[in-house]
């Protein structure tokens, strides 16, 4: 008897296992060939291994009644455990099609349905630049080279999301390894983290005669485990960028079949057959991107385009070192090129090219079109919002903008950079409240971060309650001691508290602390905009000047012209308006096409600030030029707001005041305590002779900037108005106090000190 239960079961076991293998193997073949979650194999897998008791007291039952009743009961609870547990597994594991059928419109309104993958199916892995394991320097190339080809070749997949170090740049600048050479494991682990990547991929490459041989090694990010490790060899490198590629999507489980049937174009077709372009062209990006060399970049880029006229994304880096280098022709030129070997770049690098050539035309219907449809059919993907929110900035459209940072956390919710970004939009929408939640939240995921303090002290600084503002700036400096911009931040509080010569002394010490030119010129900027306060205005301009030699030693040519042209008011103050209209002539000639009309802004800003109505035309003529221009979309770097107070200021100059009044509430809306906006519509109703509503909005301006001298003049003309000359000299005193040591030139001091002599005489 004990035989015959012995063969029995063994058989019946045996039979179980070889049919549950089958069953798995058709399970494999079924998601293979349809496309369907490889969940479903573990599935199948843990269902088989479970449902083995059951088998089991099937078999007992066949040799013995005695396992009648065992069996009556022990098989459904087998089953009801085995469903139990696979709910609690799998609850949250998508078990259907790794696809999903998408219907959008494109930039021309046509309909189109797609396929793409969903987004629990999407891999994403950041590839960093392979070592090279030579003593040739002539081949150092090859660890920039190898790496973008593989990059290059996996972006063709739509269920990849791949990254290289250009993507994460600032965090391999922060690092302190030159370019991202010889990183330790470690340090690319918490970079792919940081930047939210599920795996990273490293390696080495080598050459021994004609023969390369390439090393990759595929990791997951959160436990940094290596999950695979191939090598190749072969004389082709463009041949082994293929294969490398191929092997990565089999190891990172993308569906077979979608392998087998993909548009896969070998690499030397979708980049370039040239190793001289490709070698020319990654090493004029790092030389910009790594070294901040934007001419000597250019030159390697162009000589690779020369090598190879066809090759698509050599003329990528091109467009945009022309957008940088102010040579706009010629960025429009190169663009034309990129557009007619757009089927050689991937599909999401296609929706970027296109948005950018529609703003280039000037058809921001068009460029919004593309980014939907980008973000539509890319479901997971973080850039098309980016891009979105790059658009909805230009319009400054907060709540759209804000839509879209939440889109980002709904996708990645560890993308924690969005929720101080709402922070602030909330913010400049005068939402303090929420706008602190956000802030708080920040800092309670990074409270080791200085950037957390900053931003809480900054709404506060906008709040006006400059004592906690500086308490959280004093936190920030304490997890960052020598940071120059908190330095700056504490300072500015000393200054519109009233504490100049403390400001003065702080400005001071942080100067001689700066290492960079970024740091000074922040740190001049702030000194010529106290200076410019005080009516200081020679010793604002020699700051402005220090500051645009620290600016040319970091951006290039176009943001440094475009800079100029942005403090020219402060040369009509101290009257030196024939060299302000020399400058901006002479930046106007050197701007090219569309750049060129940011002038316009600067010849409206020296005729607002002439203020005689000679010159109202003029200003109006120049708004609106540089406002069609900038609405057209074709000027990418900027992201300007102000244009309702410039109006407001046409209306002013026309003695339009209610309809100024209506422009500078309407500029209000975008920023409730601007200090300007307030002290201009409590000038207005003091020229209507409003002067209840005048005091209101310039006590409103007081209490948020106490030591603001135009609000104490303005405010005083009001007071002086209602009658009541003791608040009127008080006032005056505090403006003059201010402006004690003002240039003689300044107009504000000297029609100050004759209403007070006027009052008190």
């Amino acid at each position: 008897m004990v035989n015959r239960f012995n063969s029995t079961t063994l058989k019946i076991l045996g039979a179980y296992l070889v049919g549950g293998f089958g069953i798995l193997e058709f399970i494999i073949f079924i998601v293979d060939h349809y496309m369907l979650s490889r969940d479903l194999i573990d599935v199948c897998l843990i269902t088989l291994l479970s449902m083995i008791p059951s088998v089991l007291i099937f078999a007992f039952y066949q040799t013995s009644d005695k396992w009648a009743k065992l069996g009556k009961f022990g098989i459904p609870v087998n089953f009801i455990a085995t469903l139990i547990f696979l709910f609690f597994l799998f609850q949250d594991k998508e078990l259907g099609a790794t696809t999903t059928t998408v219907t959008v419109e494109d930039e021309e309104g046509a309909i189109i349905e797609r396929v793409i993958p969903k987004s629990e199916f999407r891999k994403n892995a950041a590839i960093f630049w392979f070592d090279v394991e030579t003593d040739d320097p002539e081949f150092d190339w090859l660890q920039f080279g190898i790496t973008a080809l593989i990059g290059m070749d996996l972006a063709q997949d739509i269920f990849l999301d791949i990254a290289i170090p250009y993507d994460f740049s600032s965090d391999i600048n922060e690092s302190g390894f030159a370019s991202g050479i010889g990183l330790p494991l470690t340090l690319k682990r918490k970079i792919a983290d940081n930047n939210h990547y599920q795996h990273f991929i490293s390696g080495t490459i080598s050459k021994q005669g004609k023969e390369f041989s390439v090393k990759v090694n595929l990791y997951e990010t959160r436990r940094t485990k290596l999950i695979a490790e191939n090598t190749f060899t072969g004389m082709d490198l463009f041949n082994l960028a293929d294969e490398i590629s191929i092997q990565i999507k089999h190891d990172l489980e993308i569906p077979i079949r979608h392998i087998e049937e993909v548009t896969d174009l070998p690499i030397s077709e979708t980049a370039t057959k040239s190793m001289k372009a490709l070698e020319l062209a990654f090493t004029g990006a790092n030389v910009i991107i790594f070294e901040n060399e934007f001419e000597r970049g250019l030159g390697y880029v162009e000589q690779a385009i020369q090598e190879d006229p066809s090759f698509a994304y050599a003329y990528g880096f091109l467009h945009q070192i022309y957008l940088m280098l102010n040579m706009s022709k010629k960025r429009e030129q190169t663009l034309e090129l990129l557009m007619k070997y757009l089927y050689k770049l991937p599909e999401n690098e296609q929706y970027r090219t296109k948005a950018l050539y529609h703003a280039m035309k000037g058809n921001p219907e068009k460029q919004l079109a593309i980014l939907k449809m980008w973000a539509e059919l890319y479901p997971d993907a973080i850039a098309p919002h980016e891009a979105l929110i790059g658009f909805y900035w230009r319009k400054y459209q907060p709540d759209k903008i804000i839509s879209e940072y939440e889109r980002i956390l709904e996708l990645d919710p560890e993308q924690y950079y969005c929720i101080a970004e709402i922070g602030y939009l909330h913010q400049s929408k005068g939402e303090y409240e929420t706008a602190l939640k956000y802030y708080e939240q920040s800092a309670e995921i990074f409270p080791d971060k200085y950037e957390s303090f900053t931003a809480i002290g900054d709404l506060y600084k906008t709040m006006g309650d400059y004592s906690q503002a500086k308490s959280f700036y004093e936190k920030a400096i304490a997890i960052e001691p020598e940071k120059i911009s908190v330095m700056v931040d504490i300072a500015n509080i000393e200054s519109k508290s009233g504490n100049f010569e403390k400001a003065f002394e702080l400005y001071d010490e942080a100067l001689k602390l700066c290492k960079t030119p970024k740091d000074k010129a922040n740190v001049y900027r702030k000194l010529s905009f106290l200076y410019e306060l005080k009516g200081e205005l020679d010793k604002s301009i020699e700051y402005l000047l220090l500051r645009s030699e620290e600016i040319k030693k970091i951006n290039p040519e176009l943001q440094v012209l475009i800079d100029k042209l942005f403090h020219m008011a402060v040369y009509v103050k101290a009257g030196k308006k024939d060299e302000a209209f020399q400058i901006v002539k002479t930046t106007e000639s050197q701007l090219q096409a569309p750049y060129d009309k940011f002038a316009m802004l600067s010849y409206f800003l020296i005729y607002i600030e002439l203020g005689d109505t000679a010159n109202t035309d003029k200003a109006e003529k120049a708004l609106n030029e540089f406002e069609q221009a900038y609405n057209s979309g074709k000027i990418p770097l900027s992201m300007l707001r102000g244009f309702k107070y410039m109006h407001g200021k046409i209306n002013e100059m026309k003695s339009n005041y209610e309809r100024a009044i209506s422009n500078y509430k309407d500029e209000l809306e975008e920023d409730p305590t601007d200090v300007k906006v307030n002290v201009a519509i409590g000038r207005c109703y003091r020229k209507l002779n409003q002067f209840n509503e005048a005091e209101k909005y310039l006590n409103k301006c007081l209490k948020i900037r106490p030591f603001n001298p135009k609000a104490h003049y303005e405010i005083a003309l009001v007071y002086s108005e209602l009658g009541d000359q003791e608040k009127a000299v008080k006032h005056m005193n505090i403006a003059l106090d201010i402006w004690k040591d003002a240039d003689p030139i300044f107009e504000d001091a000297q029609l100050a000190k004759a209403k007070l002599e006027e009052w008190v005489n």
